[in-house]
Formats: C-alpha cells, structure tokens, sequence
C-alpha cells in the first residue's frame, strides 16, 4: 500500500512539473516566406494554415521537434525552428499579423 501510495504522489509530481513547463508563451513569426501550421506533428502533416511574417502565436509545448501552436483561429503544429518563430516581436514596421488558410 505505502509504495502505491508512493508512486502515485511521484507521478502528480511529475505531472505538476510538466504542467509548469507547459504553459504557453507568445512567440512571434519571423520568418518572411511565413510558416506551414500543420494538422500533424510531421512534415508530411497536411498544411492547414499559412502564418505570415508578424503573426503573434502561443507556443503551447514543443515535442518531436515541432511547436503545438494556436493564434488567429488556428491550432496545429509548426516546425521548430528559431530561423522561422521568435520570442520577441518585429518592430512595427516589420509586423503584418496575418494568416491565411492553406492553399488547395
């Protein structure tokens, strides 16, 4: 009983930890050519949305090295990439704040 107990309070802990790595945090695109939002956490995902230079996101998490993303009505997965998503913001001048749904 004393060892369920156990590792039942290491795994909340666990989670607790997690919890607090998670939280989203605002990035920026940088990219100029923009940045694919997929449906999947893979480069063979389905393109979803096109965020362009500017674009303000929440980084939600970041695994297999893909961010889970969600900004201007779209969630999906970006590829990480430090050339493609900041955390600090362009200036005005370099700030579009567009997304655009995935071409067909």
């Amino acid at each position: 009983m004393r060892i369920a107990l156990l590792a039942l309070a290491l795994a909340a802990s666990a989670l607790s930890a997690q919890a607090e790595t998670t939280a989203p945090r605002a990035a920026w695109v940088s990219s100029t050519r923009g940045v694919n939002v997929r449906a999947e956490a893979s480069r063979q995902a389905d393109v979803i949305a096109v965020l362009w230079h500017g674009a303000r996101v929440f980084v939600r998490d970041e695994a297999g090295g893909f961010y889970r993303i969600d900004g201007y009505g779209v969630a999906g997965f970006a590829y990480v990439d430090r050339t493609l998503v900041s955390d600090t913001p362009p200036t005005p001048a370099q700030a579009t704040q567009t997304a655009a749904p995935a071409p067909r």
